[in-house]
């Protein structure tokens, strides 16, 4: 893991009036993590409110521009499958797998992009899968492509999460 002070080099902040794209390919993990406890230190001063496992194609929107925001998602106040309601001082950690040509074939996933919220902002994932699952009927964007993870999410899960907690408490905060 790097040190806090090389992931506030690549940590993202996300003011006002911003918009973001990120591109996924098969094997990329995105957690969103909020701070749910100031007073404490470490992994104990976070939760884990939800990841994404990406597909080839998938892409996830991270806007506060009401002009950038999907139809249909600025009305809405609660979070569905592929739309995260962020708060001031949450986080979004990307991990997956080095998009360089020349890889050296170890499988072990990288830290792609980091972000801290320090305005409220809504992160949409969209995909080009067929919106809906044949058995279950329902929009599954992100859900887990096994029931239990591999041994490659484990350490990208981790990865981010590390990321995370290494960058400290946040400088504000939304409770």
């Amino acid at each position: 893991m790097s040190s806090a002070s090389d992931l506030r080099d690549i940590c993202v902040r996300f003011d006002r009036d911003m918009t973001m794209r990120w591109p996924c390919v098969s094997g990329d993990y995105i957690l969103w993590a909020r701070c749910i406890d100031p007073f404490r230190s470490g992994r104990d001063a976070w939760t884990i409110c939800d990841y994404w496992e990406l597909c080839d194609g998938d892409h996830v929107l991270v806007t506060n521009r009401a002009c950038d925001t999907p139809a249909g998602v600025e009305d809405s106040e609660t979070d569905a499958m592929n739309v995260w309601h962020l708060k001031v001082g949450d986080r979004l950690a990307w991990s997956g797998r080095p998009r360089t040509a020349g890889r050296d074939g170890k499988d072990q996933p990288i830290l792609l992009g980091l972000v801290e919220c320090w305005e409220p902002a809504i992160a949409f994932g969209d995909s080009n899968q067929p919106p809906f699952h044949p058995d279950f009927g329902a929009f599954l964007f992100g859900e887990p492509s096994t029931e239990e993870p591999s041994p490659y999410a484990r350490a990208a899960g981790q990865l981010a999460f590390d990321a995370v907690v290494a960058l400290g408490l946040p400088r504000n905060l939304e409770l």
